[in-house]
């Protein structure tokens, strides 16, 4: 009788043995598995983040290739303005001086027609 419960302690223990073996197993395994879908995660954020840099670089290449178009556009316009100002100021001094004349020539007229009546 001794012997046969030697037997099953010791065939107990074999199966608490190997009951706490599969325990390990399974907890390695959810750990492994928790692991490993860590780095998958990590690897679709790293994915995602070179993804949304590759946007913005475009993005600001872009914005950069915008940014020369308007600075010739200004560049242009603040000529054209220049040359606009230019024509207007002549102009203008065209007119004042054409003004002056026709003021000297109307008291010229103004003056023969005196002189004439006199």
């Amino acid at each position: 009788l001794s012997t046969e419960e030697e037997r099953l302690k010791a065939f107990k223990e074999l199966l608490d043995i190997q009951i706490e073996n599969t325990r390990l197993r399974e907890d390695s395994d959810a750990k492994t598995f928790e692991q490993v879908n860590k780095i998958l995660t990590l690897e679709n954020d790293v994915l995602e983040l070179q993804l949304e840099v590759d946007r913005k670089t475009k993005e600001c290449s872009d914005l950069q290739t915008q940014v020369n178009r308007l600075q010739e556009e200004k560049t242009e316009l603040a000529d054209e303005y220049m040359t606009l100002k230019t024509n207007y100021l002549q102009q203008n001094n065209t007119l004042e001086n054409e003004a002056r004349r026709n003021e000297e020539l109307g008291l010229e007229v103004i003056t023969l027609a005196n002189a004439k009546m006199v």
